[in-house]
C-alpha cells in the first residue's frame, strides 16, 4: 500500500506595504485616513502529491488587509502578474486593493530575477 503526502505550499516572498489612503466606492474620491498595512506573500502550490515529480504547479498571491483576505493565482509567474491586472477595470477593487498586490508582485520579480 503506498502512503502520499500532500505538497506543502513553499512560501517564495512576503512583503508589507503600507498606505495612508483609502478609495471611498460610493462617493468615488480617495479619503486620508491612518497609515494602514497590507500584508502579501506568494506561495508556490500543487494539487499532487508531493512523491510525483514534474506536476503541474501554480502560484498564489495572497494578501490580508484590516482581517479581509484575497487571492490571486496562476500557472506561471507573468500570469500571476495578468490575474492581478485582470482587475484593473474595477476602480473600486483596484484602488483598494489591486494597485497594493500589483506592487508586491513588481517587488518579487524584480527581486527574483
Amino acid at each position: 500500500m503506498s502512503v502520499f503526502h500532500s505538497f506543502k505550499p513553499i512560501k517564495l516572498f512576503e512583503t508589507e506595504i503600507q498606505g495612508d489612503k483609502l478609495y471611498d466606492c460610493k462617493k468615488q474620491k480617495w479619503v486620508s485616513v491612518k497609515p494602514m498595512k497590507y500584508k502579501f506573500w506568494i506561495t508556490l502550490e500543487s494539487d499532487y502529491p508531493r512523491e510525483m515529480f514534474r506536476v503541474p504547479t501554480y502560484y498564489v498571491m495572497y494578501g490580508e488587509w484590516d482581517g479581509d483576505k484575497r487571492s490571486f493565482g496562476s500557472g506561471s509567474r507573468q500570469g500571476l502578474g495578468d490575474a492581478i491586472l485582470r482587475f484593473k477595470s474595477n476602480e473600486c477593487f483596484w484602488n483598494n486593493w489591486g494597485q497594493y498586490a500589483f506592487k508586491a508582485y513588481q517587488e518579487w520579480i524584480s527581486k527574483d530575477f
